[in-house]
């Protein structure tokens, strides 16, 4: 499973994120319960000497709850192909049930932080919290990359939207997801 991906410079996690992709937020909280949640607000801010990364989350939500507790979160790039794992993680709540077993989610470790990842997703961005703010009721958490992966045959310097392999999820409101063309210009 690993020999798929390609660990990428900390100053090069920004490119899976560049295209505005859809994340699944993965995280523990201090219990050791592990979540997953998807998240559309999610941008880059430097890349210099490693990616930093903004993510806008409701404060209520189980997910912001678990970074805040453990200071650490995982974003996950989910391929087109599991847009129904999108849809589903944000139709159960963290609060009412675990959904990693209620989903039957498959799963792998992180490789530098305690969180469990989709299996199979495009990429990976592991973080450390470094900052929170909270602006009536929306909490926007900062972390620092701490670590990177990506499949191969889906990044070449940057993520290969335009490739089978590099179909990303992105949201467009409600239920409507679409992903990227095959037309680069």
């Amino acid at each position: 499973m690993a020999e798929k991906y390609t660990t990428i410079g900390l100053d090069k996690a920004y490119r899976l994120l560049n295209t505005g992709a859809v994340g699944i937020i993965c995280t523990r909280n201090n219990l050791g319960n592990y979540n997953m949640a998807p998240a559309a607000w999610i941008t880059p801010i430097e890349y210099d000497p490693v990616t930093r990364v903004v993510i806008v989350l409701d404060k209520e939500n189980r997910t912001c709850q678990n970074i805040l507790e453990s200071g650490i979160f995982a974003i996950a790039i989910p391929h087109i192909s599991q847009v129904n794992l999108v849809k589903d993680l944000g139709s159960v709540s963290g609060h009412v049930q675990d959904k990693i077993s209620h989903l039957g989610i498959h799963t792998i470790p992180g490789t530098s932080i305690d969180v469990l990842l989709p299996q199979d997703c495009i990429g990976y961005i592991e973080c450390k919290l470094y900052r929170s703010v909270e602006d009536d009721g929306v909490m926007l958490l900062f972390g620092e990359a701490v670590h990177a992966r990506v499949l191969s045959a889906a990044f070449d310097r940057r993520l290969l939207a335009e490739k089978p392999e590099g179909k990303a999820v992105h949201h467009l409101g409600g239920k409507v997801f679409v992903t990227s063309s095959d037309v680069t210009y």
